[in-house]
């Protein structure tokens, strides 16, 4: 890689004639600053920390953006009245952006709803705020999973008490 070739091409850059002048005199400092000098040339050139960055979700667009930005604006200028109001229009936005991105991106693509649905491993804090998410998101996944297949016959283990189905 072009990190290892950098490196490889600063420890060659070395003074070994500086390195090696006091070898026979007191070996022990001279390997200590050629295991430096490696370890500022890896330092350099492969840094241990890499740092990641995580881009926008898929529903962002550049109007919620603008507005959190500008709902910073007005928290650094301490104009908290101004803030919290543009923080429940930003909350509504958020909400309804993604209803209507996922509801595009279900109905445009079953495969969509199976990679978004295999996502939601852990339950969302809030529902959103179309009532037939569930709905519409329960019917592509029994038409898909269940085509073809016949009911089974459950009446075995359910309890003579219970309450009948709705």
């Amino acid at each position: 890689s072009g990190q290892l070739r950098d490196t490889v091409a600063a420890i060659r850059q070395l003074d070994t004639n500086a390195l090696l002048a006091d070898i026979e005199t007191d070996p022990h400092s001279s390997i200590n600053r050629f295991m430096q000098a490696i370890r500022n040339a890896q330092d350099l050139h492969q840094p241990l920390r890499i740092v990641k960055t995580k881009g926008d979700q898929e529903w962002m667009n550049v109007e919620i953006k603008q507005l959190i930005r500008e709902r910073q604006r007005l928290h650094s200028a301490g104009e908290h009245n101004l803030r919290d109001q543009l923080a429940l229009r930003i909350v509504h936005l958020i909400a309804t952006r993604k209803a209507t991105f996922y509801r595009e991106k279900y109905t445009r693509s079953k495969a969509g709803m199976w990679e978004h649905a295999n996502k939601l491993r852990k339950p969302p804090t809030t529902l959103p705020p179309d009532p037939e998410y569930g709905e519409r998101l329960n019917e592509q996944f029994s038409d898909t999973v269940w085509q073809g297949v016949t009911q089974a016959n459950i009446s075995r283990f359910i309890r003579r008490d219970a309450l009948p189905p709705v």
